[in-house]
């Protein structure tokens, strides 16, 4: 049976921390739900809670994850398993845990980039992804933005190799769309939901 004062209290704990991290006061917060300010304090201070619509919408507004936040709040055991890992045996653990669980489409993606030869050492493109998300935000988005042109020139003009597997364009470009706003309402992060 669930503890539903737990379930409460981590609800509360998830949605004041996004909310604070995305930068947006309760004001603004209100104001994108279309809700008063006593709505969302009452609800940060566990005094009724948000429908579900209203908490997806809650995490959409400060672009997070919606899956991780909602892990957070009503499957904490998983949450720890996956995003906070001590030994190496856990990190194998969480990734087989969240890979299995993304559609074929990504997973052929990521065999390619891993498997398949590219002309480059995955590690190497591992560790350049993993020092470009060091960088801020606006920076990111600079770079792909970059590779995405560079991407469609080089197709347009028949020079990139065909593949079993191709990137998914759109998906890229909705997300530097999506990135360039965040950065413009001086966000430090964005989520573009991969699985809408």
């Amino acid at each position: 049976m669930r503890n539903r004062v737990a379930d409460t209290e981590r609800l509360i704990k998830v949605i004041i921390y996004v909310r604070k991290n995305a930068g947006l006061s309760q004001m603004d917060l209100a104001k994108a739900l279309g809700k008063s300010v006593g709505t969302i304090k009452n609800w940060e201070n566990g005094l009724g809670a948000p429908d579900f619509p209203a908490l997806l919408e809650w995490f959409d507004r400060c672009g997070v994850d919606t899956e991780k936040c909602l892990m957070a709040i009503y499957d904490p055991d998983k949450y720890e398993r996956i995003y906070h890992l001590k030994k190496d045996s856990e990190t194998l653990s969480a990734l087989q845990e969240y890979l299995k669980h993304e559609d074929a489409a990504y997973l052929k993606r990521l065999y390619y980039n891993v498997f398949c030869d590219t002309g480059s050492d995955w590690h190497a493109q591992l560790d350049m992804l993993t020092a470009l998300n060091k960088l801020p935000l606006a920076d990111r988005i600079t770079s792909a933005q970059a590779y995405l042109d560079n991407f469609l020139i080089r197709q347009a003009r028949g020079e990139v190799k065909d593949a079993f597997i191709e990137p998914d364009l759109k998906h890229l470009e909705e997300s530097i769309q999506q990135a360039k706003q965040s950065v413009c309402e001086k966000k430090d992060s964005y989520l573009n939901n991969y699985r809408q």
